[in-house]
């Protein structure tokens, strides 16, 4: 945890590179209606071994949330 919204996923077995494909996805139902909040992979926080997420309620305030679920999707080769 790096903070409200900001999260690093360590992978049980490191990818080959840090060049792969992902996909980040997060959302919160805490009064009742669906709010989707956008969610970001940083470029920068992207390693063969774990990648950094953010979840924003606004991404044009960079107000980072924490959101009730999370999911990150990977393609590539593992090493």
């Amino acid at each position: 945890d790096n903070g409200t919204g900001d999260s690093t996923l360590n992978y049980t077995n490191n990818m080959a590179s840090a060049n792969y494909s992902s996909q980040a996805n997060a959302s919160i139902n805490a009064i009742g209606n669906s709010n989707v909040y956008a969610a970001d992979i940083l470029a920068s926080g992207k390693l063969a071994a774990s990648c950094r997420m953010q979840a924003f309620y606004d991404p044009s305030t960079v107000t980072g949330v924490d959101s009730d679920h999370q999911s990150l999707l990977i393609h590539g080769d593992l090493a």
